[in-house]
């Protein structure tokens, strides 16, 4: 199969329908310390409020996949630094019960070695979605907590029907 570029200017119309792969960011905030006994817990990111002061354990924890698709990217950002304690993030994927309790579970470990910077998960398993399963992520350190803390998470749908 050959696959070309095409390079359009001005306005694209397409009667019918466009096929493809589309990337989907998804972003959360929140803040998970000592307060509560939530610090060390996992704490799943969800659909809720985007505000970093409301507590991660608020908020509804998985999506249905609208398509099959992959994680492609995952980015966490820490307000405390723990070079020898990272941050476990674990996506998990269930075609029948809650995301959480059944299904497959990929994990990769974050090193935050500095505070308020960037890390990249680099997952050590399959990430992949089928339509109308459903998904959740989570994150966890073992001590120390990551107190604020920002995950963006970016899936590529396989949009082909």
């Amino acid at each position: 199969e050959t696959r070309g570029v095409s390079v359009f200017g001005g306005d694209t119309i397409v009667s019918g329908s466009v096929y493809g792969k589309l990337k989907q960011v998804y972003h959360w905030s929140g803040e998970v310390d000592s307060g509560g006994g939530s610090g060390t817990s996992e704490n799943y990111l969800g659909i809720g409020p985007t505000d970093a002061a409301t507590a991660l354990s608020k908020f509804k924890h998985q999506r249905i996949a609208p398509y099959a698709g992959t994680v492609k990217k995952v980015s966490v950002r820490t307000s405390a630094a723990d070079v020898s304690n990272a941050v476990v993030v674990r996506f998990k994927v269930s075609s029948g019960a809650d995301a959480a309790t059944a299904g497959t579970t990929s994990t990769a470990n974050v090193t935050c070695a500095s505070a308020n910077t960037t890390y990249e998960a680099e997952f050590t398993s399959n990430t992949s979605i089928s339509s109308g399963d459903v998904f959740a992520l989570s994150i966890q350190r073992a001590t120390t907590p990551p107190e604020q803390i920002n995950v963006t998470v970016v899936i590529e749908w396989d949009i082909f029907s």
